[in-house]
């Protein structure tokens, strides 16, 4: 049976799916501040979160990148579940940032 790999290179933070993104920063043990379909507002520790449709993410820590990257994979995760799940397919972790989708 072929197999078909769909490897990701960007994500593009600002048309994200705020409920996605939500979802996404609850994984991360991010706290919830504000949320609408339009901002999302957020916190863990001394970093700030804030999402603006439109104009995408922006964070206030001094290891900023590193939670850009960490938000980014977790989006990703979320959506590909979603989309999956939608479908009807099974979604599985093999992996740190791995999944496998497979027909039910």
């Amino acid at each position: 049976m072929p197999c078909n790999t769909i490897t990701t290179n960007s994500i593009n933070l600002s048309r994200a799916n705020s409920d996605l993104l939500t979802d996404a920063l609850k994984a991360e043990k991010w706290y919830i501040v504000d949320s609408d379909q339009n901002l999302i507002n957020a916190y863990r520790g001394n970093a700030v979160l804030s999402w603006q449709s439109g104009n995408g993410l922006t964070v206030r820590a001094s290891n900023s990148q590193s939670i850009i990257e960490q938000t980014t994979q977790a989006y990703s995760k979320q959506a590909i579940t979603w989309a999956s799940n939608r479908a009807g397919w099974s979604v599985k972790s093999t992996g740190r940032n791995t999944l496998t989708v497979q027909r039910r």
